[in-house]
């Protein structure tokens, strides 16, 4: 096991390393110098039960390129990184108050819409789509209405 130094919202990677850390219990040191993000990986193994996982085409925030992710879908979130291998994930989405549908405008397309903002994706086949709507879908059913998870487990 590694020691790491405790970031701050000035570290270099700021609340979103912060968050990372205190999801997967890293250890801290009181060390004055401060760990590159892949100091300590994140392996699948270390996620809550992962319901999917596979390759999408998701759309940017700021600049709306298309750009191939690779995602691993939680009980509670959405992790998407650059490749399967990286050691940490480019963005995590909350899936709490969020739903799913597809996109229409879009070939393979579905978006996610999430209380703070909407994601678009593309699958590579329409068979995909439904089974990541499916899943996302199932996934936030449990989330708002926990007692209802056993039905829709089901469906």
């Amino acid at each position: 096991n590694r020691n790491l130094t405790k970031p701050t919202s000035r570290s270099p990677y700021g609340e979103k390393e912060i968050f990372i850390r205190e999801k997967y219990s890293l250890v801290w040191t009181d060390n004055k110098t401060y760990p590159k993000l892949d100091a300590k990986p994140i392996k699948q193994s270390s996620f809550d039960k992962i319901t999917k996982q596979g390759f999408l085409t998701k759309q940017g925030n700021s600049y709306k390129s298309w750009k191939r992710r690779f995602f691993i879908l939680t009980e509670n979130q959405l992790f998407y990184f650059k490749q399967p291998s990286d050691d940490s994930p480019l963005g995590v989405v909350q899936l709490l108050h969020s739903s799913v549908a597809k996109n229409e405008d879009k070939n393979n397309g579905f978006k996610l819409i999430t209380p703070n903002r909407t994601f678009m994706f593309q699958a590579d086949s329409a068979p995909e789509v439904d089974s990541w709507i499916q899943a996302i879908r199932n996934n936030c059913s449990i989330l708002t209405n926990p007692s209802s998870s056993s039905s829709n487990n089901n469906n």
